[in-house]
């Protein structure tokens, strides 16, 4: 379960969002990515996921699945591999309670 903060006025008045249709082409565009080939991460991506295990109480599974929400992230910009950016995406939608916070 990922917790999402609810959004602000400001940010609802903008009225600047995606359209279902685009949302839609673009998901189904990264499971293609993902079902022809799983992006490779690169070594700064996993430098980044290895410092996080190390400082954060990470299980191997708790790696491994931040590992596969990262190469989604990627697979959803569109991205030739996994970069720190999707890793450090990964890790945001960990709960503070499942980081130690």
């Amino acid at each position: 379960m990922v917790t999402v903060p609810r959004p602000r006025a400001r940010e609802l008045a903008t009225g600047l969002s995606e359209s279902s249709s685009a949302v839609r082409e673009r998901v189904v565009a990264a499971r293609t990515r993902l079902d022809a080939e799983y992006p490779a991460r690169t070594g700064e991506a996993t430098a980044l996921l290895d410092s996080a295990v190390d400082r954060l109480p990470l299980s191997g599974r708790g790696r491994a699945r931040v590992g596969r929400v990262a190469a989604t992230a990627a697979a959803l910009a569109g991205a030739a591999g996994v970069e720190p950016e999707h890793v450090a995406e990964a890790l945001s939608y960990r709960s503070p309670k499942e980081l130690g916070s």
